[in-house]
């Protein structure tokens, strides 16, 4: 009997063997035929772009496609792929879509899985290169615009500037555009700004030309002469020698501007100035600092002096300036420092004084000034050093006065409250 089983575990054991295999076997033969992917819809964007799907099969399938813009990069294939899409860039104003079909048999059927590609419209767009031109030479010239725009466009104020032609008259996606520049026979500068605009949407940019004038430098010449020959040029303790260069002239600075050269310091301190100063002297039209202190001047301080809009340093102190502190002097709206003190002016304080946002120090002291102090200009974050003794003032000194933390040099005893003989603050 133990012999029988002895011999029954070889014939178990291949019985086993076999079992398995026909297992296996069945396994593969059993597999059945099938297809499917992984998406039926794709969002691609407006850009240059590659989007995928992938298919999960053990049969023979293919790839049809309706669009180039919208093109698979495998074709064909009999196994498990991932099929990447190459998507181009849509420059129209409209989102697009388009389908990829994949082919194969099935139970000796044709079918067929569609999936359907969509792009978002590109953002409308019209982009200048270069968008800004400074210093065209007042001879004129050509210049090419190069524009970028995604529908066709047109410059839709052209007509407003009759110096500027455009050479190329048509409308397109991109494109140069050529500009011809015609001679600037005025002594300033022109600036032209042109929209560039889509035609079928508000999309725009704006091209900025600055054309300089036959002779801004010379204008400013001409302004300095007037005040030579208005306070004694040839008698200054340093004189010019108007036969040279301006900017060899004593206390001018000569700058760079979008103007061209222009001058942009005058320094004339402790020079002997006597005389009235001529209205020419606003045309300085990109002049920052103004030192007159410490001279004989006398007269009104030109009204237009708001006209020199640039100004940052204006000291015409130590005079014999008559006459009020023009009212406008607060469109200075870039004014640093102000010094008007020692003089003979009259009147009341500016209140446009505090429309200065960047004034620091302001010297009215030791003059005739009536009135009060304007309410505004105490409460002023920039200024930190005032100076008002010395006048005819009265009244009360307000409150924002006393309560501005921002002073460096509050000394009402010394810089405030002392005033002429019969005038005076009540508190």
């Amino acid at each position: 009997m133990k012999k029988q089983i002895v011999f029954l575990w070889p014939l178990l054991f291949i019985l086993s063997i076999l079992g398995c295999k026909k297992d296996d076997d069945d396994t593969t033969t059993d597999m059945e035929p099938n297809l499917s992917v992984t998406t039926h819809s794709i969002q691609a964007i407006s850009g240059v772009d590659t989007v995928s799907f992938k298919i999960y099969t053990n049969i023979e399938w293919s790839i049809t496609y309706n669009d180039e813009w919208c093109k698979p990069l495998t074709l064909a294939g009999d196994s498990v792929a991932v099929i990447d899409i190459a998507v181009a860039q849509n420059t129209a104003l409209e989102s697009r879509s388009s389908e990829i079909t994949v082919h194969y048999v099935l139970d000796s059927e044709n079918e067929q899985e569609v999936i359907t590609v969509t792009q978002e419209a590109e953002p409308l767009q019209v982009s200048l290169s270069p968008d800004r031109i400074d210093k065209i030479p007042d001879i004129g010239g050509t210049y090419e615009i190069k524009v970028s725009a995604n529908q066709p466009f047109e410059i839709v104020n052209l007509d407003a500037y009759d110096w500027i032609d455009r050479i190329s008259t048509y409308a397109m996606t991109d494109e140069t555009v050529i500009l011809e520049i015609q001679p600037n026979t005025d002594v300033n500068y022109r600036l032209a700004e042109l929209v560039f605009k889509q035609r079928e949407a508000d999309v725009s940019d704006t091209l900025s030309l600055y054309q300089l004038g036959i002779g801004s430098l010379e204008t400013d010449k001409q302004a300095l002469l007037a005040l030579y020959q208005a306070t004694g040029g040839a008698q200054w303790t340093k004189s010019w020698d108007v036969s040279k260069p301006v900017e060899e002239w004593y206390g001018v600075t000569v700058e760079e501007t979008v103007s061209g050269k222009r001058v942009t310091e005058l320094r004339l301190s402790n020079n002997n100035l006597e005389g009235v100063l001529p209205a020419e002297l606003t045309e300085l039209d990109y002049l920052r600092m103004l030192w007159l202190d410490n001279n004989q001047l006398s007269g009104d301080i030109p009204q237009n002096i708001s006209d020199c809009i640039y100004l940052e340093y204006l000291y015409l102190h130590n005079n014999s300036f008559t006459g009020i502190i023009p009212q406008n002097i607060g469109n200075l709206s870039r004014l640093n420092r102000l010094y008007l003190n020692d003089n003979q002016l009259e009147g009341e304080i500016p209140a446009s004084i505090s429309n200065m946002p960047y004034l620091y120090a302001l010297g009215l002291n030791n003059n005739n000034l009536t009135g009060g102090l304007p309410e505004s200009i105490g409460a002023m974050p920039s200024l930190q050093f005032l100076f008002v003794n010395g006048n005819r003032l009265t009244g009360v000194i307000p409150d924002t006065y006393k309560n501005n933390v921002y002073w460096l040099d509050w000394q009402p005893l010394v810089n405030i409250v002392p005033q002429q003989p019969g005038y005076g603050f009540t508190e």
